[in-house]
């Protein structure tokens, strides 16, 4: 046979990395005509030196495989104690260091035996978009500290698909790496397993069970992730040992699931079922591959669905009807959505004393922005108020967004935009939108989503050719699209993509579904030179030992802030100010670090560095009412009283029921000898709060100031109701009967209950004296007056 010009160079070319039969089989030539050329060309005498770096070269293939699954199974067990953020933190940084570490190692094999070719998947251009996009959207973003963090959790992910997708081989080597992915979710749900039911503590949890996710929630996105790729090797397996292995382990990470009891994670599940059942029915009328049921699997899996069905009536107290009592859960929260409050806008609240206009009466402000339920508010409502309100935000910024990682500093203006969302509060501000579809068109605008979705629509593409060609691990493809299936359905009631994981698994999946899409449609490639390899390679271990230098400062600095969290829960304040001025040290773009201290300094009687720290905090977030909150006092303890006042307006424009912010204005005006704005504050902040004595107390204070005796004798009576023990509040009801109400007996009464509980209370001598003098005249009237004595103060307790 005679060879042209062209095939006599590519086998020359080649020979320098593979051996002639491969040669031959690559070109589709016989291998003699091969042997020829070489031999003509003196370079089959190179053969055995050939072998050996072929041999070499599959022995570094084959480390390089076992570098990347320990990669995969550490990953999500990696965590650090002693930290705030214990598990998300460290596996994001170490998902980011370690892809860049592998990347080196790759380029290190490539330039020793440049084996690997690339290729440009329909995915690329639409991921590379989106992750540049975001990263401009940072630049006009209010906090671009939160921006560069999203942006950091997201890029190890992308390196990761970059990685393995242009390392894999051939199609076992995706079979490998997906076996490793299932084997990790395995080993997470037989953690969190022992957490359930036998109360494992040695890895840190904030909710049970979250095994190394922090979170139980976070924990269902991998169980959402790993476990319909069982159900595809349970499928596709034909060996009577893998059909049990897989339906028992299954079993596990349902139960798994279960015991989370994360409700997004149910719904993607049970959506889970539903696109699996879908894609085999597709399956069985597009090609002749029925799933082969015998004997041995059909026990396998009635036995995986019984021991499903026994292990989620059990905790760690024994048996108990766990599922009637679940759908009870869901059924209730699922009615609370009936009792979401539609905010009032229409009010507007002047506690400025500048509005010279009529302000409305206090019983009209408060029906209009007073929560009008006090129960707690369901998961299923609060989720329901946080996307509405967060829809008005995607509207105001609908082009390009408020910039990566920034809905939570927009947020609290929305919080009541449209709907009330009850969960917000000074404990509780939002973090996630519990909608990653939400928060990231609310971030990066349309823009941004359009390359999303052509992102996804490039997914399905590739999926769709490869089950048009794959038939031995047709079953496991079919795993894989509905894992990713569950992920997006996952996202629309939480936030896997706000987390180290999730984005993670979902890269590798893409690699695996790019490694067999290029298997069976041969795109074009390229293969870089030495040069540009030598290049790429210098520059990723540059970054590497910078990121590495970063990252390890940002682990400190966390370990600091959970010493800034402790010290502020036991109001150590010069701890709280030692700890955080290290840990903004390590971190100065860390501004949360500045709220603590700021209140530390507050605390601590140094209100003018206090006002510094959280000056700091507001110009990153503007609308951080804690920080702001606590600037007002910063600026009433130094008498600056106008901006003490303009700061609280700040915080009731963002939250009109805020009773601790009428309180503290009502505090400022009493110090202006402005009694009636005093009283006003007072009255509106005790609408808002009124289970609080010391509210009640204030306004008892300053209606006694005023005049106002029975509304003061209300409000002592009020505050001795919520708070009996307390002296003070007994006190002056006993001066405002005794004195002004002229009731002696009944200001004696309390006089002698205030005596009880402080003995040494203020201006103990007088009212000893008066009770003494109060039990004298008593002795003295006539008998028959005295049944008739306290009724009036009987009717008021009605």
């Amino acid at each position: 046979m005679q060879l042209s010009n062209k095939k006599i160079k590519q086998i020359k070319r080649l020979s320098l990395n593979y051996s002639n039969v491969e040669i031959a089989k690559q070109l589709m030539v016989p291998l003699h005509s091969v042997d020829q050329v070489l031999n003509n060309n003196g370079l089959n005498n190179q053969q055995n030196v050939q072998t050996i770096n072929i041999n070499a070269a599959l022995t570094f293939d084959w480390i390089f495989l076992l570098l990347k699954i320990a990669f995969i199974c550490v990953a999500p067990f990696f965590i650090i104690n002693g930290i705030y953020d214990f598990a998300n933190l460290p596996q994001s940084i170490f998902i980011r260091i370690g892809s860049l570490s592998l990347i080196i190692v790759w380029l290190v094999k490539e330039l020793l035996y440049r084996q690997s070719k690339l290729y440009l998947l329909p995915i690329h251009i639409p991921l590379i978009i989106f992750l540049l996009w975001s990263a401009i959207s940072i630049s006009w973003a209010a906090n671009a500290f939160e921006g560069v963090v999203t942006w950091l959790m997201w890029i190890g992910p992308f390196l990761a698909f970059l990685l393995f997708f242009h390392s894999m081989k051939d199609k076992q080597e995706c079979m490998y790496i997906l076996m490793a992915l299932y084997a990790s979710g395995v080993a997470v749900a037989l953690l969190g397993i022992g957490q359930f039911l036998f109360d494992i503590t040695w890895v840190p949890q904030v909710a049970k069970p979250s095994a190394t996710f922090a979170n139980k929630n976070m924990a269902a996105h991998y169980m959402v992730l790993t476990l319909p790729l069982g159900v595809g090797f349970f499928l596709s397996s034909k060996n009577r040992l893998t059909n049990w292995f897989f339906a028992l382990t299954t079993a596990l990470l349902t139960v798994f699931l279960f015991y989370t009891r994360a409700r997004a994670g149910w719904l993607a599940f049970f959506m889970e079922i539903v696109v699996f059942a879908g894609l085999l029915l597709w399956n069985r009328r597009t090609i002749d591959n029925r799933i082969l049921f015998n004997r041995n699997k059909i026990a396998a899996l009635i036995v995986a669905f019984l021991l499903t069905l026994v292990m989620v009536h059990f905790n760690s107290q024994g048996v108990t009807w766990e599922l009637a009592r679940q759908y009870s859960r869901i059924m209730n929260d699922a009615g609370k959505l009936l009792t979401i409050q539609k905010a009032d806008d229409s009010v507007k609240i002047d506690v400025t004393g500048e509005n010279k206009e009529s302000q409305p009466e206090i019983k009209d402000i408060v029906e209009a922005v007073k929560v009008k339920s006090q129960d707690r508010e369901s998961s299923f409502a609060g989720r329901f108020a946080i996307f509405r309100n967060s829809w008005e935000m995607i509207k105001d910024y609908c082009v390009k967004g408020v910039g990566l990682g920034n809905h939570k500093v927009y947020y609290p203006l929305y919080f009541r935009k449209v709907v009330v969302e009850r969960w917000f509060s000074e404990q509780f501000q939002l973090t996630n939108a519990h909608n990653d579809y939400i928060q990231t068109w609310s971030e990066t605008g349309t823009i941004g989503m359009f390359f999303l979705l052509l992102f996804a629509l490039g997914t399905i593409y590739m999926i769709k050719r490869i089950l048009d060609h794959e038939k031995e691990n047709r079953f496991t493809i079919i795993g894989i699209a509905v894992c990713l299936a569950g992920l997006l359905v996952n996202a629309f009631f939480s936030f896997p993509f706000q987390r180290a994981l999730p984005p993670f698994l979902m890269m590798i999946y893409l690699a695996v579904i790019g490694a067999l899409y290029v298997h069976y449609t041969k795109p074009s490639s390229i293969q870089f030179s030495p040069i540009v390899s030598v290049s790429i390679l210098f520059v990723t271990f540059i970054v590497v030992t910078q990121l590495y230098s970063l990252e390890k400062k940002w682990l400190e600095c966390d370990r600091y802030y959970l010493r800034i969290t402790s010290a502020e829960k036991a109001k150590m304040w010069q701890g709280v100010i030692r700890e955080a001025q290290n840990a903004i040290t390590l971190n100065p773009h860390r501004r949360k670090i500045l709220s603590y201290m700021g209140r530390a300094y507050i605390e601590s009687g140094d209100a003018k560095n206090g006002i510094e720290s959280l000056k700091k905090v507001i110009e990153v977030y503007p609308y951080h009412m804690n920080a702001m909150l606590n600037l007002g006092v910063a600026y009433g303890n130094v008498n600056d009283y106008e901006n003490a006042l303009n700061t609280y307006q700040a915080v009731v424009n963002i939250k009109p029921d805020y009773a601790k912010v009428h309180n503290n204005v009502a505090n400022i005006y009493m110090k202006q000898k402005k009694l009636d704005l005093a009283l006003k504050s007072f009255r509106m902040a005790a609408s808002f709060d009124p289970k609080n004595p010391v509210i009640h107390f204030n306004v008892g204070i300053v209606a006694l100031n005023k005049k106002l005796y029975e509304e003061a004798k209300s409000a002592f009576e009020k505050a001795i109701e919520l708070k009996p023990g307390w002296a003070m509040a007994h006190k002056n009801l006993g001066v405002v009967l005794y004195q002004y109400l002229k009731k002696q007996n009944e200001g004696a009464n309390h006089f002698k209950k205030a005596l009880e509980y402080d003995p040494k209370i203020k201006d103990h001598k007088q009212m000893q004296l008066i009770i003494s003098r109060v039990a004298k005249s008593v002795e003295n009237k006539p008998a028959e007056k005295k049944p008739a004595e306290n009724k009036p103060l009987e009717e008021k307790n009605n």
